[in-house]
């Protein structure tokens, strides 16, 4: 059994701000082995906050070597 962490990336901005929710993934990823993250509350309303979405998921994965894993709600 894992522990699983909920994270909520900040809407602002259609998601402007996926570099900093990713760093705060990425940190709680390093620092404590969390793998598992439940992704909740998205609103994806333009092609510009699905880009900023996608960009979030792709530096985890990258950063992470596909060692983070995700539930998308």
């Amino acid at each position: 059994m894992e522990l699983a962490l909920w994270f909520n990336p900040s809407q602002a901005g259609q998601y402007q701000q996926w570099e900093r929710d990713a760093a705060i993934v990425l940190n709680l990823y390093e620092r404590y082995g969390i793998r598992w993250f439940k992704i909740d509350g998205l609103q994806i309303s333009s092609a510009r906050a699905q880009a900023n979405i996608q960009h979030f998921f792709s530096k985890l994965r990258q950063s992470s070597q596909e060692r983070i894993q995700f539930n998308v709600d």
